[in-house]
Order: C-alpha cells, then structure tokens, then sequence
C-alpha cells in the first residue's frame, strides 16, 4: 500500500511515463489483495490520473478501474 501512495504522490508531480511503471509495479505488489483499505488507496492513483490523457495513463486508469470494480 505505500507504493500505492508513493506512485499516487508522483503522478500528482512527478514524470508520467515514470509514475505509471511505478503505479503498475504497485498493482502487481498487490495482485490478488482484497480489503476496503486497498479499494480506497487505489481510488487515489486514479483521481491523480483523471487530468492526464496520454495512452499509458488511460491504460493504467482501466486498470485500476477493474481492480476497483472487482473489490
């Protein structure tokens, strides 16, 4: 969870094409987690998105939208 918050902390103001390979590395640390703590911290790297159109970003936002759908 706290490279959760690191990767949501970068991609709020850090190099985007650096924050998604950290907010994937994250979500591959957590694969398979379940628990209403991780849906929230997840909830976060995707509002930091929200502003971003690049591919890797709208990539990262499905991503995580389906983690947040099957939690």
């Amino acid at each position: 969870m706290g490279t959760i918050k690191l990767a949501t902390l970068e991609l709020r103001h850090g190099d985007r094409d650096e924050d998604v390979i950290l907010a994937y590395q994250a979500l591959a640390l957590g694969d398979g987690m379940r628990s209403a703590r991780l849906a929230d911290d997840l909830r976060r790297p995707h509002t930091a998105t929200t502003r971003h159109a690049t591919t890797s970003v709208e990539s990262l936002q499905q991503r995580l939208d389906a983690l947040l759908h099957s939690a």
